[in-house]
């Protein structure tokens, strides 16, 4: 049974303290509860000024950007606190490009006998993202790079809905994660801990552990909670205040703390010299060398001994702890994918695109309602007149900006006009203000690298060269967030590699095969076994790739159309066309190929006209045309009837056996037609 620990404590030290640097095993639970708020305390105090300037960045890009000071004296002095947000849609326009021209991962074979598994993994993987939505979570993941510097997918593998289990992903809040300081990668590799906080229910923690319900139920919200409000970014010193700062009264959640986390630990590795072949060969376990040594008392084995790192997986709310053991997956690291920015050495932290247009767009914002305040001043500019002549103030002040007003004055007679009130003339809009506008368009373009090109604003009389080389600067100025995108992507495929690798052995999956052809494919054998290096790329079937190949492989297959030279059916995975029609044509060509190999003479017509062209030949040339059939022809030149050729047909062997030449030039006809297999000499 759990316990529940002293909301302070004394710090763990000595010997104890050596124990718990890996955290597992731990001399006791609290020792463990007390090191996984420590670590989220020191992580916390660490980056919670970054997490709050990440929050800033993605409220700013989704509109909240007047501050709560600013919009209290702007209503002081009746201006309108105006947002024309133009972060959103540029940030949507890169969004969308990544979503329009996705990446994939693909599976390269580092020895030679997996080069069919690599090929079949690549269509696994990419099924499983699909069925697992990993491809929109992956999106989701790259917006939040983009607006503040970090995403996160994490990837998992889930029986709630699927009693098999299937591997998912999920998006996760920058926010919520706690990551060692001492960390520099950008894969987590160098990170001693990730520690996620995650807001659950009492009835969530029951169904996940059951065996701890009493101790759940026993301790309530008082005996897990010091804090009314939950505040968890509190900078106290003392890390232990912060054990039991878990439950929130309002919501009536508790703050579950994931903590995952590694140590080093000694691993033994045996091995056997096999007597036949005198080679050592790697045994299991110490108990299967045991079994051979009861077989063959005299055979040689050793023991060889490593380190490496164990991974851990931890569950704690508040001051009880409610799981602790090893991770559940072979992945040697953690389970989450980040998606990094530019790094920023000053702040320490990543950066979006939105940081850099803060100020241009808060310049467009503040003009904005300067302009707007400007023009309320001249519908309502007010009136001057001598003492007295307002019949009604009042009336004056509220109905004078109205359409159709009748006001009333009392007329001076003394003055030459009467007395007459005369209206304050407003002061006109200044000229610098449109000025400021243009340049404004242009300094979010600029900050942001989005120009309007990729934005798909150019006009209309723009050549659509130009317009693809403008979108090409843009993307080279962006290449730094696709780098992150990228490099994501390629951890992702290793993860996803080694959680297929563990848990889908022996089931079926339907992919296409590189004919076009749809293939059953089952997982097992040395594909669960085998080691794969990966490329991320841009799927063939994304817009982008399949317009720019395809302009560059018209000219090429139509070249090569002309010399007769074969076009491989893999041209068509680039041509804009639907990708049941691609499989179909595919599948029709291999269908072509396999009957050419029955037939070499098809085959041959695939580089001559051979009907028409064969006769004209040269004797050399005609005997290499026969090599390439398989076809021997015979010192003199004449062909040696090969195994399986048809033969000639009836009286085409007495044409050549009188001598008749063949016509000089291509003219259609039987008398002028080459018989399969035959030298017109």
């Amino acid at each position: 049974m759990a316990q529940i620990i002293p909301l302070k404590g004394e710090e763990v030290s000595g010997e104890s303290a050596v124990m718990t640097q890996g955290a597992y095993p731990c001399a006791d639970e609290q020792e463990f509860v007390r090191k996984v708020h420590k670590w989220w305390g020191e992580a916390d105090k660490h980056s919670c000024e970054n997490i709050k300037a990440e929050q800033d960045d993605h409220a700013f890009a989704l509109g909240h950007q007047w501050t709560a000071v600013d919009i209290e004296e702007l209503q002081k002095t009746k201006r309108v606190p105006l947002v024309i947000n133009k972060v959103l849609p540029t940030l949507q326009v890169v969004s969308g490009h990544e979503r329009s021209n996705r990446m994939r991962v693909r599976y390269l074979p580092v020895e030679q006998g997996d080069v069919a598994g690599a090929e079949k993994w690549t269509e696994v993987a990419r099924i499983v993202q699909e069925q697992g939505d990993i491809d929109y979570i992956k999106s989701e993941a790259f917006f939040d790079q983009i607006k503040g510097g970090r995403g996160f997918l994490h990837l998992y593998y889930d029986t709630t809905f699927n009693p098999a289990g299937e591997i998912r992903g999920d998006k996760v809040s920058p926010w919520e994660l706690r990551i060692d300081p001492t960390s520099r990668k950008a894969d987590l590799s160098d990170a001693r801990y990730v520690i996620r906080a995650k807001e659950v229910s009492l009835e969530e923690m029951l169904v996940l552990w059951p065996e701890k319900g009493e101790d759940l139920l026993g301790a309530g919200g008082r005996a897990l909670s010091v804090s009314e409000n939950g505040n968890i970014s509190d900078k106290d010193s003392d890390y232990d205040s912060l054990v039991a700062r878990a439950y929130k009264r309002g919501p009536n959640t508790w703050q579950l703390l994931e903590a995952w986390y590694w140590q080093v630990e000694k691993v033994g590795e045996y091995s056997a010299m096999n007597p036949q072949t005198g080679e050592w060969e790697p045994i299991l376990s110490k108990e299967a060398i045991q079994a051979l040594l009861g077989v063959d008392p005299e055979i040689q084995w050793r023991e060889e001994v490593r380190y490496e790192r164990k991974y851990y997986q931890g569950f704690v709310v508040g001051p009880l702890l409610l799981e602790n053991g090893p991770s559940p997956y072979e992945w040697k690291g953690f389970p989450y994918v980040p998606f990094l920015g530019i790094w920023d050495d000053e702040d320490s932290r990543y950066l979006g695109i939105t940081h850099a247009m803060r100020d241009p767009q808060m310049e467009v914002n503040k003009r904005r309602s300067q302009v707007l305040h400007i023009l309320n001043q001249s519908a309502k500019s007010g009136w001057y007149g001598p003492e007295g002549a307002f019949q009604d103030r009042v009336q004056w002040e509220d109905d004078s900006p109205k359409a159709g007003a009748i006001l009333e004055y009392k007329v001076n007679p003394v003055s030459p006009d009467g007395g007459k009130p005369q209206q304050i003339l407003p002061q006109p809009l200044p000229g610098a203000f449109v000025e400021l506008e243009k340049l404004a368009a242009v300094d979010l373009r600029d900050v942001s690298g989005v120009n309007i090109e990729l934005m798909g604003l150019s006009t209309k009389d723009t050549p659509g060269v130009v317009t693809g080389q403008r979108q090409k600067q843009a993307l080279t100025i962006l290449q730094c967030h696709f780098d992150g995108l990228k490099r994501a992507t390629k951890l992702l495929g290793r993860m996803l590699l080694s959680m297929m690798q563990q848990y889908y052995e022996g089931r079926v999956f339907q992919i296409i095969g590189k004919q076009g052809t749809e293939e059953m494919a089952q997982l097992g054998g040395e594909m669960m076994i085998g080691r794969y290096d990966l490329v991320a790329e841009e799927s063939p079937y994304s817009p982008t790739q399949r317009m720019e190949t395809g302009m560059k492989l018209q000219a090429i297959v139509q070249m090569a159309l002309q010399a007769h030279m074969p076009v491989p059916p893999d041209v068509l995975d680039y041509m804009d066309l639907p990708l049941s029609l691609t499989n179909k044509w595919k599948q029709m060509i291999a269908t072509q190929m396999e009957q050419a190999e029955k037939n070499p003479l098809e085959r041959v017509k695939q580089y001559v006209d051979i009907d028409r062209l064969f006769p004209l030949l040269t004797p050399m040339e005609q005997g290499q045309v026969l090599q390439a059939m398989g076809i021997q022809p015979d010192a003199k030149g004449r062909m040696i009837q090969a195994a399986g050729m048809v033969p000639p047909p009836p009286g085409m062997g007495q044409q050549q056996g009188q001598g008749q030449q063949p016509p000089a030039s291509g003219n259609s006809g039987s008398a002028g037609r080459m018989p399969p297999g035959m030298v017109m000499q």
